[in-house]
């Protein structure tokens, strides 16, 4: 299997992401460990926190983790594709975290409008269709494009929960979202468009990428 470029991950079949196992399969991304300071950023946040929304949970890793290390705080996790929530639920049995709720939606599509979130966080698809031809055989043949593919821009699903969180988020809730490589600009352009937020902040990863935007819903 290695031979034909099958990532470790999907032939072992699990990750280690947050010093915790998760089970992938084909039918979600494999965790990468950028993606940590995303759940870092959160976590930091620490004690005014009673909910949060996941967009795109995949294999859980975000919504694990967060439920895992914060016992106290109740998580729903959502995702478009049935196959992908089924190894999430998995990964929240095996972790044991109880408090997460997992939904098969699109986006925002389905959320009652008195949905109210402290943070709303997502490691969307980010990456230019465009580019998606030049990744690497290990990931263009065999993790799913739906997880990857940005767009033509790479942008879509960005500027979507964007253009939407504000409306699920509690006073001063904030929206955090990991993003690609040179989209700091575009994202700042979107999320000043829309006029909802203040307070935009990015945590670089071990690249010294702008990995995690953040910012908070203006009072």
């Amino acid at each position: 299997k290695r031979v034909s470029k099958m990532p470790i991950g999907y032939i072992i079949g699990y990750k280690e992401f947050m010093s915790l196992d998760f089970l992938v399969s084909p039918s979600v991304l494999i965790p990468r460990p950028e993606t940590e300071f995303l759940v870092e950023v959160v976590c930091n946040y620490g004690s005014a926190i009673n909910n949060i929304l996941e967009i795109g949970t995949g294999s859980g890793a975000i919504a694990v983790s967060l439920a895992k290390y914060n016992p106290e705080w109740q998580i729903m996790a959502t995702d478009i594709s049935f196959d992908a929530l089924l190894i999430a639920k998995e990964n929240s049995i095996r972790h044991k975290a109880k408090n997460i709720h997992f939904i098969q939606m699109n986006l925002f599509n389905g959320l009652s409008q008195k949905a109210k979130f402290d943070w709303i966080v997502s490691n969307p698809p980010y990456i230019l269709t465009s580019d998606i031809d030049d990744l690497s055989d290990d990931i263009r043949k065999y993790e799913p494009i739906i997880a990857l593919d940005g767009g033509q821009d790479g942008l879509n699903i960005i500027r979507n929960i964007i253009n939407e969180a504000y409306k699920f988020l509690n006073a001063r809730g904030k929206l955090a979202i990991e993003i690609g490589y040179r989209q700091v600009d575009d994202v700042i352009r979107i999320t000043n468009s829309v006029g909802k937020y203040e307070n935009y902040d990015f945590i670089n990863d071990y690249a010294g990428i702008s990995r995690v935007f953040y910012c908070q819903l203006k009072e």
